[in-house]
């Protein structure tokens, strides 16, 4: 047997207003007037990653770079071929009597620099190395 149901008794039993189908329904209606003129949008948007405060120094900064030793050390995690040569270039260039220890005097890659005994505060040690550049963008 069929039977006719209203539209009004169909949005009923849906749970939809009758507002909310007038609402719809004039979606698709055409526009009588002039369209408006297309503004400008502009959209800002935001870092999700925020920012990390340093509360705490581990060991003091070095005043200078010149006539320091400086050990390079990574995890490989990203391109550290590519950017510590920018590095060192840069460094060297802003502080000619500098000294670089480049990355492949220490153990490299996230399992070996995170063992205990890696050996790189002992090779530090040995080159007489006073501060670190440790990580690689990432």
């Amino acid at each position: 047997m069929s039977e006719t149901m209203s539209r009004r008794r169909m949005l009923q039993l849906t749970g939809i207003s009758t507002l909310a189908a007038g609402a719809a329904a004039l979606v698709g209606c055409k526009q009588e007037e002039e369209p408006a003129a297309p503004t400008t949008l502009t959209i800002e948007t935001l870092d999700p990653c925020g920012s990390v405060a340093i509360t705490q120094h581990f060991v003091d900064r070095l005043d200078t770079l010149e006539g320091k030793t400086i050990a390079f050390v990574t995890n490989d995690d990203w391109e550290s071929s590519r950017t510590f040569p920018l590095l060192e270039e840069l460094i060297t260039k802003k502080f000619p009597g500098v000294t670089i220890i480049r990355e492949d005097n220490f153990a490299r890659g996230v399992n070996d620099i995170t063992k205990d005994n890696n050996g790189i505060a002992e090779v530090m040690k040995e080159k007489g190395v006073d501060g670190a550049i440790l990580g690689n963008a990432g």
